[in-house]
C-alpha cells in the first residue's frame, strides 16, 4: 500500500492492538483503518519507541490532495481538538491519513484524557468525530 502523502510504500508498525501503516522511510505520516485511532484509545496502548522515533525525511512538497490507499477516493480534511490537529478520512471507507506523529499523539493523548470511554463508547466517539452521517 503506498502512501496518500508521498506515495512510498507504507510499512506495518504494531500500535497496542492494530497494525498501522505508516510512511517511515519518507513523509512519517500514519493511515489507520476505521476506528484504529479509537481502538488504540481505548486500549491505553503504549506507543513504541519505534513510533516515536519516526519523523519525516523527506523535503519534497506532499500531495495537498490525497486519496485512500484502500479506494482511490479523494480524501477530506477534519479539524479534531478545536482545529489544532488535521486529519484526512476517506469518505467511502473511513479511514483516516495522518501527516504528522505529534497530532496523531495530540489526539490521542486528548481522547484519553477527556473521555474514559470504554471500546464501544470509544468507537462511537471517533465514529461521531470524523464521519458526517
Amino acid at each position: 500500500m503506498n502512501c496518500p502523502a508521498c506515495q512510498q510504500q507504507l510499512i506495518h508498525i504494531e500500535i497496542g492492538p492494530v497494525i498501522a501503516d505508516v510512511c517511515e522511510n519518507s513523509c512519517g505520516g500514519s493511515w489507520l483503518d476505521r476506528l484504529e485511532l479509537a481502538k488504540i484509545c481505548a486500549s491505553n496502548a503504549s506507543i513504541s519507541h519505534r513510533v516515536l522515533s519516526i519523523k519525516s525525511k523527506t523535503s519534497s512538497p506532499l500531495k495537498e490532495i490525497k486519496q485512500c490507499p484502500h479506494d482511490q477516493k479523494n480524501l477530506i480534511h477534519r479539524s479534531y481538538i478545536q482545529n489544532q490537529a488535521v486529519v484526512d478520512e476517506c469518505p467511502q471507507c473511513g479511514g483516516i491519513w495522518i501527516d504528522h506523529l505529534d497530532e496523531f499523539l495530540q489526539i490521542a493523548s486528548d481522547f484519553i484524557q477527556k473521555n474514559n470511554l470504554d471500546a464501544r463508547q470509544a468507537r462511537d466517539f471517533f465514529s461521531e468525530q470524523f464521519r458526517q452521517k
